[in-house]
């Protein structure tokens, strides 16, 4: 699945005509392209989804009496737990551990990463962005508005259900061969 297909899955359901490409320099989109990647921030800080959750070793870029600076990861939606102390500092993570590592969630933009439940969310917080823009029906907006909030509400129960079968990501890992 691409962002494409994402989009046209939206605009399909909002009766509004599909696209050749999410790079197209057609109105529908250019106004999705716009939108895209607000959306998927918008969708990812609801809940800390299964499919966005990684493990990540930071990298130090600069130690100062004892308080270690960390870059933070592109991407980075929600520390869920680290394994030492830590607190966000503008563009960096500081922490007196010289080695910290992350559980997290990361924002990508490749709809294969995000498994059903999440590319369901987007797409219904898709159409509910862009059903009033894109057809001008005020009716078809508040549809898609109620549609949205229920469908986020259920694929989010079903992520959590996931989280019993899905182990995060690691930025590295060893599969024994």
């Amino acid at each position: 699945m691409t962002l494409t297909d994402i989009a046209n899955i939206a605009l399909e359901d909002i009766g509004a005509k599909t696209i050749n490409s999410i790079d197209a320099d057609d109105v529908n989109a250019r106004k999705i392209k716009r939108r895209l990647s607000f959306v998927v921030k918008s969708v990812a800080k609801k809940r800390n989804w299964v499919y966005l959750r990684r493990r990540i070793k930071l990298t130090l870029c600069e130690e100062d009496n004892c308080r270690y600076k960390y870059h933070t990861p592109n991407g980075l939606v929600n520390i869920i737990s680290a394994t030492g102390d830590w607190e966000r500092q503008g563009k960096y993570i500081v922490s007196p551990d010289a080695n910290l590592e992350i559980k997290c969630t990361v924002i990508t933009l490749e709809p294969n990463d995000w498994g059903v439940n999440l590319q369901n969310a987007i797409i219904a917080e898709l159409k509910k962005q862009m059903a009033f823009t894109l057809t001008g029906d005020a009716n078809l907006a508040n549809q898609a508005y109620q549609m949205a909030e229920r469908t986020i509400r259920e694929v989010s129960m079903l992520d959590a259900l996931d989280e019993k079968n899905k182990k995060e990501a690691s930025a590295s890992w060893f599969n024994g061969f």
